[in-house]
């Protein structure tokens, strides 16, 4: 078996002051009440629809001269009737007076107070610590649904569903040929629609290698001499699903998810056990080729470390560090053949491999560390300022304020804790209505990596949201499924 620490040096860590310091809230005094996800949809949605060339007319803002925001992108979109800006030109309006200074509408017929005391009814004393932290974190969740329901604006919410409703017909899933480029893009056109995602040809490369050496059972064809095994997707290519006409979607996206595994991580290797460490591609967005292979824990750590280049150069790692620990000469032999084997086996099939500096081209496009550290990356426009603002909280104390509310024993913890979480929540609301979609999304990871499942309600609402505004529809699919069968026993 593999046993790998994930060391810092594998890692950058989040520090503690961010770049993007213009839209740090200072205090929320000011604040109106907290926005819907669904009505901060809409009007994302409208500003990426309505037209905003300088030579037609432009759409008026649905808030008129009541309108607070300042950013230029919406101030060339929309006209705002009533105010200098009423003919959509921000620079030559003459309005001296600064758009933050416009005073904030309401859209919500609820104020701030009722917000805060509709949380805190919702709250309990008693029970168990997960239990009570649940009742906190779902007071949250519930003073953001119930507002969009009252709301004219608003739309029905997001489908929960489970995925049991839908089935992927495996009467067309094509038998894989090892070595057959027609059957190869069959196989990953199939596998595309299952999964949502791309699958490379490095995919396939290893499949291929395991065949060669293991024909009978190639996904356990790394098993004596690394202890690992190929998961998930592969299992599609073994045929293990022969016997079956049809399967859920929610089987296919969970099959082989581990307790840590965010939507952006699917594995193809694991350790044969319940709580070893797996490996698995890594992509910022469910239509992109993989960035990396990353290394995860099961249960123990959210933490996640890109160690390779493709899944041939994730085996010639786990070769790596098992040879810097063994000691037996005949083992190292062994270890050593298979290496230099697959490392000239994936030049003659043009997937090079690389353990070193496997992140740096994504690295540059990091815009925050959640707790995982691995960094999120989304659409961020530097000259607007328009796609990420930083959490009001270094990644330290977040931590401190999360491990406080899952382990909170009275009344009057959880709702101080808790309150400090529902006031970043209300950032995030604010900042998904200026398209600052990152902030949503560095939130959630974070939640999601924390562990705790007293915060899976509002993560239900949380990151699906932030998946969705940012266009990743089949990670928002997935994070549903995930929070609803999140567990640490996961079958081999």
């Amino acid at each position: 078996m593999f046993k790998i620490h994930i060391s810092e040096d594998k890692i950058k860590t989040s520090t503690d002051s961010a770049a993007h310091t213009s839209h740090r809230p200072a205090s929320t005094a000011a604040w109106p009440v907290l926005y819907s996800e669904i009505i901060c949809a809409e009007w994302c949605e409208e500003r990426r629809t309505q037209s905003s060339g300088k030579m037609q007319a432009l759409p008026s803002c649905k808030y008129g001269a009541n309108c607070y925001r300042k950013n230029p992108a919406h101030l060339a979109q929309f006209s705002h009737p009533g105010t200098p800006l009423a003919k959509g030109d921000s620079q030559d309006s003459g309005n001296d007076e600064p758009a933050a200074k416009r005073p904030r509408p309401s859209p919500c017929p609820a104020s701030p107070t009722s917000v805060t005391a509709t949380a805190a009814s919702s709250r309990t004393a008693g029970g168990n610590t997960e239990q009570a932290g649940s009742q906190v974190d779902s007071a949250v969740a519930t003073a953001a649904s119930s507002q969009a329901s009252t709301s004219p604006a608003a739309s029905p919410a997001p489908s929960n569903d489970d995925g049991d409703c839908e089935s992927i017909d495996l009467t067309q899933c094509p038998a894989y040929v090892t070595g057959d480029e027609t059957s190869r893009e069959a196989t990953a056109d199939w596998l595309r629609e299952a999964y949502g995602v791309p699958f490379p040809a490095d995919f396939f490369c290893l499949w291929d290698f395991c065949y060669g050496q293991c024909p009978a059972s190639p996904k356990d064809a790394l098993k004596p001499l690394l202890g690992v095994k190929l998961m998930g997707p592969y299992d599609f290519l073994a045929g293990l699903f022969a016997d079956e006409s049809i399967l859920s979607v929610k089987s296919v996206h969970l099959h082989h998810r581990f307790y840590f595994d965010q939507p952006e991580l699917l594995t193809i290797l694991a350790e044969d056990k319940e709580d070893g460490q797996h490996l698995g591609y890594f992509r910022d967005d469910p239509s992109d080729a993989p960035a990396f292979v990353a290394l995860s824990s099961n249960w123990s750590d959210c933490t996640l470390a890109p160690v390779a280049n493709n899944a041939l150069a994730a085996v010639v790692f786990i070769a790596d560090k098992l040879l810097e620990r063994e000691k037996n000469k005949a083992k190292v032999s062994e270890l050593k053949t298979l290496r230099d084997n697959l490392t000239v086996y994936a030049a003659q099939h043009n997937c090079p491999v690389s353990v070193k500096n496997v992140d740096h081209l994504r690295s540059k496009k990091i815009v925050g560390r959640p707790l995982n550290r691995i960094g999120i990356v989304v659409p961020y426009d530097k000259e607007e300022d328009v796609g990420y603002r930083p959490l009001p909280m270094t990644n330290g104390k977040l931590k401190t304020l999360l491990d406080r509310i899952a382990q909170s024993k009275t009344k009057e913890e959880r709702e101080r804790h808790g309150d400090d979480l529902h006031q970043i929540v209300t950032f995030v609301q604010f900042a998904n209505d200026e398209c600052d979609y990152g902030m949503g999304l560095e939130l959630g990871i974070d939640l999601f990596a924390h562990g705790s499942k007293v915060f899976h309600s509002t993560l239900s609402h949380l990151l699906p949201t932030a998946y969705e505004l940012l266009g990743r529809d089949t990670f928002a699919r997935v994070i549903r499924l995930h929070l609803a069968n999140r567990t640490k026993s996961i079958s081999i």
